[in-house]
C-alpha cells in the first residue's frame, strides 16, 4: 500500500513537472523540427510555421522561438507542406516533406529578403540519416507494404526482413519472431500507439488487412521511456486513414496446387490444395477538410490436407481398437487414407474515422474484427490421426480511441483508449482418451482439448509533450487491465503412451507412461499492467541530440486464489502471484553529428527494460490441478513384471471422476505431481547497448554500421524442486533401483526372462539417477528418490535464467530514387542462455548442476543476410502518344526479398526418460563417454527469395488495375528446418543402415521437416 501511495504520488509529480518538454515524436505518429534563418544564417525568432497535411489538409501552426526552431509533435505519418512567413522577408514555402511513423525529421528554412508578394518555392529534401533520430530500427514504407511479394499478406511477414529479427525456433504460442536473439515471447506488438499482446501466452492478438496499414516501424534497440513491458523489439503499425479524395481497391489472389512445388516432407495431397484472397477496401471525405474515413475487408479461405503416415501399422494399432482396449475412447480404427483434410478461413475488418473537432482537436476512432475458423489441424512434428485433429474458432474485437489535444503551439496532449475482446475455442475431432505411440501415430484427442481461452483488454493511456527552448519534454501513463479466463483441461481424460506399436497390440498392451489430470480446469485470471515514464529529447547543440529518461513497470499479478481449504487440491496450493514492485528503468540515447551537414551521424545508446511475466504462469501455479503420473520407474513396485501396475491401469481404463486426485483403484498410494512458481519471482531484466555510424552516402542511400550488446537476467526458467540429490546408476547398484542384473537375453527396456524385471539402457548407466533406492530382497525404502513425499514432481519456475546476445548489423537504404527503393542489412550475432523458455518441458538435465545448461541459444543464428527491392520501371504508357511497345513494357512494377542466414541449434536428446526425472524431452546422451551439452546439434542454412511483378493498365481518373504474379521460394530451395536429434538408448545413435526401412527422418541426424516448397500466388487489383 505504502508503494502504492508512493506511486500515485509519483505520477503527480510527473503531471506537474511536465511544464518542460521534449524533441520526441509518439509511439504511432511522427515529428518534425523546423529551423529557420535569414541570408546571413542567423537564428530567426517569431516567425510563424503553418504545417498542413496535403491529403486531408489539417493544419498546424507554430512560432519559432528564440533559436529559430519549433518542433511540431503527434504528426499523422504522411505528406506535408510547410508555409513560413516573417516581417521584412519573403513568403517561403517547402513542399515534399514526408513523415513516416516514429520519425523525428529536420526541415532547415533560409528565408530570403522580401521581394513584394513573392513567395519562394523549395521542394524538401529531408534528410534520409534523420540526425536527431536515437532509437534504431526500420520503418516499412506503404509502398513496400503495397508491393513486396508477402506470403500469406500478414504485415507481420514484414519484420523478417529485418535483419536481426528471425523466425522463431522456440516452440509454443508466442510472437513467431525473435528480435536480437531474445525470447520471441518478449516481443511487444502495436496498433496505432496500443499495445495488441496476448497476456495468456504472450501471441500476437489481432491481425488486419494489409491494405488497412498505412506503415509499419520495427524497432531493435533504443526505445524511448514510453516504450514498456518488453525486453526484445517493438513492432509498430500505423492504420490508414481517409483523406480529401475518395481512394479504394478490390482484389482477388489465388494459388492453387498444380502452380506449385513440392518436396520430399510434403504435408499436402498433390490433388488437394486451393487458397484464395479477396477483399477491398475504400476510403474518402464525410466531410471535407474535417472528416474522413477508410475501411477494409477481405476473406482468406484455405483448403489443404496434411500427411498423416501410419502405413503397414494400422493393422496392428485397429486390433486392439476395434477390441474397445482403448477404454474411453470412440476411435475403433484409425484413418488409413494417408492424408487429413484441412481447411480454413478467416474474416478481416477494419474501420477508421479521423475527424477533426477544431483547430485544437482532432478525434480518431477505429475498429478491428477478425473471425478465424480452422479445421483439422494437427500439431506440428509427429504423425497424427483424423481422430487427434482439432478445430479452431477465434473471434476478435478491437475499439480504440485517440484524441489529441494542442493547449498551446508547445503544449499538446494525447489520450488513448482501447477496449479489445477476444475469444477463442479449440475442440477436438473426437471427445475421450488418447494414446501416443512412438514415432508411428497418435489416436484420439491429443491432451490438451478441449480448450478455452478467453482475454479481454481494457487500455488507458495518457501522454504530456511540452516543448521548452531545446527540450521537448514528455510524460505519460498507461494502464491497462486483463481479464482472462482459461478452460484448458490438459490430461484430464488421460492419456497413454507407448513405446512401439507391438506394445499396442499385446493382448493386454504394455504403456510405458500414463497421465491422468484431476482437479478443476477453469479459472479466471486478472491483471493490471501499469507504466508511467518520463523523457527529455533535449537538442544540446545543433550537433547533438540527447534522450533520457525514465520508466516504471508494475505487473498487479493475480492475488486471493484458493481460499477453500477444505478442498484437498487447493490446500496445498498457493493463494496468489508475486508482486514485484522496483522496477525502475533509465533509458539514455544520443545522436551527434559528426559533419555540419549531418550526412555522418554517431549514435549510441543504454537502456533497461522489464519484460514481462505471463498469465501462463498463473494459470500453471494457481489452477487447481494435480496430475496422476505413472512411468515403468514409477510404478509403485520394485517386484517382478514391474509394469504390471501399468498394463493393469489400462485394462482398466481412466478415472472418470476427476474433482479430487485418487485415493483408491491403480492410482492409490501414488504421489501427484504439481506446479508452483517461486515466491520471489520478479519481473525479467533485459540491459540493451549499443554504438553505431550512419553515413549518407547520396541524399538518398544512407550505410549504417552498429554494434549490438542485450544482456538478460532473471529471465523465467523451469526445474524439477522435487528431486533429492542424484545417484549415480551403476551396474554395482542398479539392482537398488529396480533393475535386474542383465542376463544377456534381453535388451534395454526389455523385461528379463528370469527375475521379470527392466534391465538398465546403456545411457542410464554411470548418469545422475532420481529414483526409489530399496532393498532387492526386502523392498525395503533405502533412500527416497523425491524430496517431498507428498509429491511425485514439483515443476516450479522462477527467475533464474540469463541470456546474452552480441552482434554487429550492417545496413544499406534507398528511399525511392527514380522509382528504386532498396533496403539491405547482414547481421553475424552470437546468442547465448541457459534456457529457451520456461514452457514446453524446457526443464534442466540435471537441476543440481545448472550451469550445464549453458550454451548456444535456440535463438542464434550467427550470419543472415536480408534484401528487399521495389522497382517501378520509369517507363509509362502515355494515351496521347500511343504506342504498342509502351503499352507492353511500360507501367511495371518489379518487386523481391532475399533471406538466407545460418541455420539454428537443436539440442540432442536420448528421447526417453533415463533419469527418472519425470521428463522425457531433456536427457542428453553420453557421447565418447561424456554428456553432451545442449543444443550441440546445428541444423541447417535457411535461404529464400521471393519475387513479384505487376503490370498496371491505367485508365482515366487515376485509376488503374493491375495483373501480378508471385512466387514464394522462387528458387524452390530444399529447407530443413529439423532434424531426427533422437540418440537412442544406446551407445551409438540409431542410425539408418542398408536395411532399414521407416519414413524419412525416422532416424538421428536425418532431417525430418522442411519449409514451403515453391508456391505461385496469381492476383488481380482495381484502383481508384
Amino acid at each position: 500500500m505504502r508503494l502504492a501511495r508512493w506511486f500515485l504520488s509519483l505520477s503527480l509529480l510527473v503531471a506537474l513537472f511536465i511544464g518542460v518538454s521534449a524533441r520526441a515524436q509518439s509511439v504511432d505518429t511522427a515529428g518534425l523540427e523546423v529551423d529557420v534563418r535569414d541570408p546571413s544564417g542567423a537564428k530567426v525568432e517569431g516567425a510563424t510555421l503553418t504545417l498542413t497535411n496535403t491529403a486531408t489538409h489539417d493544419v498546424r501552426v507554430g512560432v519559432s522561438g528564440k533559436a529559430g526552431v519549433f518542433r511540431f509533435v503527434a504528426l499523422q505519418p504522411g505528406g506535408y507542406e510547410l508555409l513560413v512567413e516573417h516581417a521584412g522577408f519573403a513568403q517561403t514555402r517547402q513542399t515534399g516533406i514526408t513523415l513516416s511513423v516514429g520519425q523525428a525529421s529536420t526541415a532547415n528554412i533560409a528565408l530570403t529578403v522580401a521581394s513584394s508578394d513573392a513567395v519562394v518555392q523549395v521542394n524538401a529534401d529531408v534528410s534520409q540519416i534523420d540526425p536527431d533520430r536515437t532509437t534504431i530500427g526500420q520503418t516499412i514504407s506503404q509502398e513496400e507494404i503495397d508491393n513486396l511479394p508477402s506470403d500469406g499478406r500478414n504485415f507481420l511477414d514484414f519484420a523478417i526482413t529485418v535483419p536481426e529479427v528471425t523466425t522463431t525456433q522456440t516452440t509454443g504460442q508466442n510472437s513467431g519472431f525473435s528480435v536480437n536473439g531474445q525470447r520471441s515471447r518478449s516481443n511487444s506488438i502495436m496498433i496505432d500507439g496500443v499495445e495488441n499482446n496476448g497476456q495468456l501466452n504472450g501471441n500476437v492478438r489481432q491481425t488486419l488487412s494489409q491494405d488497412a496499414i498505412a506503415q509499419f516501424q520495427v524497432l531493435t534497440e533504443q526505445f524511448p521511456a514510453e516504450f514498456g513491458g518488453a525486453g526484445g523489439g517493438f513492432i509498430n503499425v500505423v492504420t490508414r486513414a481517409g483523406t480529401d479524395k475518395f481512394h479504394g481497391t478490390a482484389y482477388y489472389f489465388t494459388r492453387q496446387q498444380f502452380l506449385n512445388s513440392s518436396n520430399a516432407f510434403s504435408n499436402t495431397n498433390p490433388s488437394i490444395y486451393s487458397r484464395n484472397d479477396l477483399g477491398l477496401s475504400v476510403g474518402g471525405p464525410i466531410k471535407s477538410n474535417r472528416t474522413y474515413f477508410f475501411g477494409a475487408l477481405e476473406y482468406v479461405g484455405l483448403n489443404t490436407s496434411k500427411y498423416s503416415y501410419i502405413g503397414s501399422y494400422a493393422s496392428a494399432v485397429d486390433g486392439t481398437l476395434a477390441a474397445g482396449k482403448l477404454i474411453g475412447s470412440p476411435v475403433r480404427g484409425v484413418d488409413t487414407d494417408g492424408y487429413i483434410p484441412q481447411s480454413s478461413a478467416q474474416t478481416l475488418a477494419s474501420m477508421r474515422i479521423d475527424h477533426r473537432i477544431s483547430d485544437r482537436d482532432t478525434l480518431i476512432g477505429r475498429v478491428l474484427y477478425v473471425q478465424y475458423l480452422q479445421a483439422n489441424s494437427t500439431n506440428t512434428g509427429g504423425y497424427y490421426d483424423l481422430s487427434a485433429a482439432t478445430s479452431t474458432y477465434t473471434h476478435t474485437q478491437n475499439y480504440f480511441a485517440e484524441w489529441t489535444h494542442i493547449f498551446s503551439p508547445t503544449l499538446l496532449n494525447e489520450l488513448h483508449a482501447m477496449v479489445a475482446p477476444q475469444r477463442l475455442k479449440q475442440l477436438p475431432h473426437v471427445y475421450g482418451t488418447g494414446a501416443a505411440i512412438g514415432g508411428v501415430v497418435n489416436i484420439g484427442a491429443t491432451s490438451d482439448f478441449p480448450v478455452t481461452l478467453d482475454e479481454d483488454h481494457y487500455e488507458i493511456d495518457d501522454a504530456l509533450s511540452k516543448t521548452l527552448g531545446r527540450h521537448l519534454f514528455k510524460a505519460g501513463v498507461q494502464v491497462n487491465y486483463i481479464r482472462a479466463r482459461s478452460y484448458f483441461p490438459t490430461n484430464f481424460v488421460g492419456y497413454w503412451s507407448f513405446y512401439t506399436t507391438g506394445n499396442f497390440a499385446l493382448a493386454a498392451p504394455q504403456p510405458y507412461r500414463y497421465v491422468q489430470s484431476f482437479g478443476n480446469p477453469d479459472i479466471h485470471l486478472p491483471d493490471t499492467l501499469i507504466g508511467g515514464y518520463i523523457e527529455d529529447s533535449w537538442k544540446a547543440t545543433s550537433r547533438l541530440t540527447l534522450n533520457l529518461g525514465v520508466r516504471y513497470d508494475l505487473d498487479l499479478q493475480p492475488q486471493g486464489f484458493n481460499q477453500n481449504a477444505n478442498d484437498p487440491i487447493q490446500a496445498s496450493l498457493s493463494h496468489g502471484m508475486a508482486r514485484d514492485y522496483n522496477n525502475f528503468a533509465p533509458r539514455v540515447a544520443l545522436s551527434y553529428a559528426i559533419d555540419k551537414k549531418g550526412k555522418t551521424v554517431l549514435r549510441a545508446g543504454y537502456g533497461m527494460f522489464y519484460d514481462k511475466n505471463l498469465l501462463i504462469l498463473a494459470r500453471n501455479t494457481l489452477q487447481t490441478k494435480q496430475q496422476l503420473v505413472m512411468t515403468l520407474n514409477n510404478s509403485g513396485t520394485t517386484t517382478a513384471a514391474a509394469n504390471t501396475a501399468l498394463i493393469n491401469a489400462f485394462a482398466t481404463g481412466p478415472y472418470t471422476n476427476t474433482a479430487s486426485f485418487p485415493t483408491t483403484g491403480f492410482g492409490a498410494g501414488f504421489a501427484p505431481s504439481i506446479s508452483r512458481s517461486f515466491p520471489g519471482t520478479v519481473l525479467p531484466i533485459i540491459h540493451q547497448m549499443d554504438l553505431g555510424i550512419d553515413r549518407a552516402l547520396t541524399s538518398k542511400l544512407v550505410l549504417s554500421i552498429t554494434g549490438i550488446h542485450v544482456e538478460g537476467e532473471k529471465l523465467l526458467k523451469a526445474a524439477n524442486s522435487n528431486l533429492a540429490p542424484p545417484v549415480i546408476l551403476t551396474s554395482a547398484n542398479q539392482t537398488y533401483f529396480g533393475y535386474a542384473v542383465s542376463n544377456g537375453t534381453t535388451t534395454c527396456n526389455g523385461v528379463n526372462s528370469s527375475s521379470g524385471k527392466s534391465q538398465p539402457c546403456y545411457q542410464q548407466l554411470n548418469r545422475a539417477f532420481y529414483g526409489d533406492m530399496r532393498d532387492p530382497t526386502t523392498n525395503a525404502l533405502i533412500r527416497a528418490g523425491r524430496l517431498d513425499p507428498h509429491y511425485y514432481d514439483i515443476s516450479i519456475t522462477g527467475p533464474w535464467g540469463h541470456s546474452n546476445y552480441n552482434g554487429l548489423r550492417i545496413g544499406l537504404q534507398q528511399n525511392a530514387w527514380h522509382g528504386l527503393t532498396v533496403r539491405a542489412g547482414y547481421v553475424w550475432a552470437r546468442a547465448e542462455d541457459d534456457a529457451p523458455d520456461f514452457l514446453n518441458g524446457a526443464l534442466p538435465d540435471n537441476p543440481y548442476n545448472p550451469k550445464a545448461e549453458k550454451s548456444l541459444s535456440n535463438e542464434d543464428v550467427r550470419n543472415r543476410f536480408t534484401g528487399s527491392m521495389v522497382y517501378r520501371i520509369p517507363y509509362h504508357t502515355n494515351r496521347r502518344h500511343f504506342t504498342w511497345t509502351k503499352a507492353i513494357l511500360g507501367d511495371w512494377i518489379m518487386s523481391g526479398t532475399y533471406i538466407t542466414g545460418s541455420g539454428t541449434p537443436q539440442n540432442i536428446t536420448v528421447g526417453s526418460d533415463m533419469n527418472n526425472d519425470g521428463s522425457t524431452s531433456t536427457d542428453r546422451p553420453f557421447i565418447n563417454g561424456v554428456i553432451v551439452g545442449r543444443n550441440a546439434f546445428r541444423g541447417a542454412r535457411q535461404s529464400s527469395a521471393s519475387a513479384r511483378g505487376q503490370k498496371e493498365i491505367r485508365f482515366p481518373r487515376g485509376q488503374r488495375l493491375t495483373f501480378s504474379a508471385e512466387a514464394f521460394n522462387l528458387f524452390n530451395h530444399y529447407n530443413i528446418t529439423d532434424f531426427d536429434t533422437s540418440w537412442g538408448t544406446g551407445q551409438n545413435p540409431t542410425a539408418r543402415t542398408p536395411t532399414s526401412t521407416g519414413k524419412p527422418g525416422s532416424y538421428y541426424g536425418e532431417a525430418d521437416a522442411a519449409s514451403g516448397s515453391r508456391v505461385m500466388q496469381l492476383g488481380i487489383r482495381y484502383k481508384f
